[in-house]
């Protein structure tokens, strides 16, 4: 199962959503400009990376093990970050 901590910036609040499924992550953003999503562990390691320009995207988890890594989302001069936990 996967919890996602909910302290998010105002970037994040205002510019994308996130919803879970055990296996995926589901972001929606506000517009379809670029963007890259990162999923990244605690060590720095960028564990899958995706570039796109769509307003959805599905991030597969199933491949992670269980703890706690980051999904770093870049579009233009913003950054979100969101810390979540593998169980």
């Amino acid at each position: 199962m996967l919890f996602l901590w909910e302290k998010r910036s105002e970037y994040e609040k205002n510019n994308f959503q996130i919803n879970r499924s055990p296996n995926t992550l589901y972001l929606t953003f506000a517009d379809n400009s670029e963007k890259r999503v990162e999923v990244v562990n605690l060590q720095g390691r960028v564990l899958s990376s995706q570039s796109f320009s769509a307003k959805t995207r599905s991030v597969d988890i199933s491949n992670l093990t269980r703890g706690v890594f980051v999904l770093r989302v870049f579009e233009g001069s913003g950054v979100g970050v969101v810390r979540c936990v593998r169980e």
